[in-house]
């Protein structure tokens, strides 16, 4: 029995710590190689105009939009909301926490009754 035991745990470390990062060295270099997609540049720049072209402005381009902070009512309002979607996620929460609480016990006093517990009645 300990000679099986020293295999089991000789097999399963070596395997945990040479066999599966080897494999996983390979993967990777594999995906590297043959996956990989080219590297492009995100914002290259823009090729010099001629002199019979102009400039046309892009979507990136559009002035950034200012936002001011909310008045007390709208932020009043948006906590209230805040809460009560707080309230209403721990509301939900407990439900199922109860429901798996149920199912459990059921699962627990239902699982463990023996067939043959009729039969020590009637004799």
């Amino acid at each position: 029995a300990e000679a099986w035991c020293i295999a089991f745990v000789t097999s399963f470390l070596s395997d945990l710590l040479v066999i599966q990062p080897v494999k996983l060295a390979v993967l990777a270099v594999v995906f590297a190689l043959f996956i990989k997609a080219p590297v492009t540049e995100e914002n290259p720049e823009p090729a010099p105009l001629e002199g019979n072209e102009e400039y046309l402005p892009s979507k990136n381009d559009k002035p950034m939009k200012v936002t001011m902070p909310p008045n007390e009512a709208e932020l009043s309002e948006a906590r209230l909301k805040k809460l009560e979607d707080k309230k209403r996620h721990s509301a939900i929460k407990e439900v199922w926490l109860f429901v798996i609480f149920v199912m459990v016990v059921m699962m627990i006093a239902y699982n463990e009754k023996d067939p043959m517990a009729f039969y020590m009645n009637e004799s």
